[in-house]
């Protein structure tokens, strides 16, 4: 899983959401796992912060490390319907990483 980076026919993609302290654990434990975050790993960032879609549809920013919270008091999880970072998840799925919004690669 270290050389994950390394695969050549893959892409390693990450959300943008800042205060995901649990994904960065591994690495901060001297696990020797290089984080995701870091530049020379490679990983194709998307957003998780909201936004609107071409359609006008509102995108709900990402709020919690939670995987689905129904949007209760307006927190959004991960995969939350109407979240930009399941939005950018479902394109990442079908093969669409050049619509992905917010990107930074």
């Amino acid at each position: 899983m270290n050389d994950l980076h390394l695969n050549p026919g893959g892409t390693v993609y990450r959300g943008t959401y800042d205060w995901d302290h649990i994904a960065e654990v591994g690495h901060g434990l001297g696990w020797q796992r290089k984080s995701t975050e870091d530049p020379g790993f490679g990983a194709v960032t998307f957003g998780t912060d909201g936004t609107t879609a071409p359609d006008g549809t509102i995108e709900h920013p990402t709020k919690t490390h939670d995987g689905q919270t129904g949007g209760t008091d307006g927190i959004y999880g991960y995969f939350d319907r109407n979240t930009e970072s399941s939005s950018n998840q479902a394109k990442i799925a079908l093969g669409l990483s050049d619509q992905l919004t917010n990107v930074k690669r």
